[in-house]
């Protein structure tokens, strides 16, 4: 469903984009990358909801192309993620630092509150590469965390074109 609306949406202008919810099975790293190298603008990435971990490392420097994606990324919100790993946290925010993109602001939501004390310490330890980080636990999901007005007028407009063109998802 999500690669359908990006292969019928140029992306190259968008400044801020929010996932939420899991997909099964979850998207490949190549598939991320795929998506990702088509918004090179992107400055705000929330991830509401679904597993961060293969988002992340899509955002990380590609050896074999030497390119980092998403060079103008500044801030990124993780909330609700059961399986939010402070090691992939921690690879993400070096990797970008020592690309010469490194990350102003990292904001993590949790309900889980079995993460809570370790996952605030180790956060910690990422404010070498990340000027301003937050960790708020057992905050409720809030639709506040949506982009105002979602869904636009736009993406109705290119869902019912994907599906008139016959593109499902």
């Amino acid at each position: 469903m999500l690669c359908s609306v990006f292969s019928c949406l140029d992306a190259r202008n968008v400044e801020e984009l929010t996932l939420g919810v899991e997909c099964s099975p979850e998207l490949s790293g190549p598939v991320w990358r795929s998506i990702l190298d088509g918004i090179p603008r992107l400055r705000r990435l929330n991830i509401l909801r679904r597993a961060s971990r293969p988002i992340l490392a899509a955002l990380c420097h590609d050896d074999a192309s030497d390119k980092i994606l998403c060079p103008l990324l500044s801030t990124v919100s993780i909330s609700d993620d059961h399986m939010i790993s402070s090691v992939r946290l921690f690879l993400f925010a070096e990797d970008r630092a020592e690309h010469g993109v490194p990350l102003e602001k990292l904001r993590i939501v949790s309900k889980m509150s079995a993460h809570s004390p370790r996952l605030e310490t180790e956060l910690e330890e990422l404010r070498e590469y990340v000027s301003e980080i937050s960790y708020m636990k057992d905050e409720p999901f809030d639709v506040t965390h949506l982009p105002t007005g979602w869904p636009t007028e736009t993406y109705q407009w290119i869902l019912k074109r994907c599906v008139h063109k016959g593109r499902r998802w």
